[in-house]
């Protein structure tokens, strides 16, 4: 109950967040970010409840639990790196800082479809509910462990830019976007406490 509330207030604030965002300040792409990774984890949290609801029923788990626990597997990575790198490399205004932080974006987009694939095609279990992807392939076990390399190799490079981004606009800003970053900076704070916890 304690891990379904914590969830749930992380989606409602981020998903009213991102909605008031894309209503308040049009053009801004935190709010669609937002909204974004409220979509994904509520989808990846009900799939990832279908999947162990029919893992824990008598008898053998119907063919949809495996395609649920997919879902649930390959959907809840990607809001976590919104939330976590792409949010902090734009903002408060919305923007990166310059055309060449496009790099770190196109990165990042990389280790996700990396990871994703990897979801995809792993043999084996995975998931809450321990079930074989139907579209696992036997023998990609080699291609699937360079597919997490690269994403585990690009990760601390995607951290580290999301970090950097927040400091120099830190160092830059003036009046209300300082205000703004004192605020995203105690936010991250606490996260940065919790989610090692978590």
């Amino acid at each position: 109950p304690i891990f379904g509330l914590v969830i749930g207030a992380a989606i409602a604030s981020m998903t009213i967040v991102g909605a008031m965002l894309m209503t308040r300040a049009a053009g801004n792409r935190v709010g669609p970010l937002l909204l974004l990774s409220g979509t994904l984890l509520t989808v990846s949290s009900v799939a990832g409840a279908v999947a162990l609801s029919a893992v824990a029923a008598p008898g053998p788990p119907p063919a949809g639990a495996a395609w649920a626990n997919v879902l649930n597997q390959v959907l809840f990575i990607p809001p976590v790196v919104l939330l976590l790198i792409c949010v902090p490399l734009i903002f408060p205004d919305g923007h990166l800082l310059s055309r060449r932080w496009r790099a770190i974006v196109w990165l990042v987009v990389a280790a996700l479809a990396a990871l994703t694939i990897s979801g995809l095609l792993r043999p084996g279990p995975i998931g809450s509910a321990e079930l074989e992807s139907p579209i696992a392939l036997d023998g990609s076990e080699t291609f699937v462990g360079l597919l997490d390399a690269f994403a585990n190799l690009t990760s601390p490079i995607g951290f580290g830019a999301a970090a950097a981004a927040v400091v120099i606009r830190f160092r830059r800003g003036r009046g209300v976007e300082r205000q703004q970053l004192k605020w995203f900076l105690a936010v991250a704070a606490v996260c940065a406490i919790a989610f090692p916890i978590a």
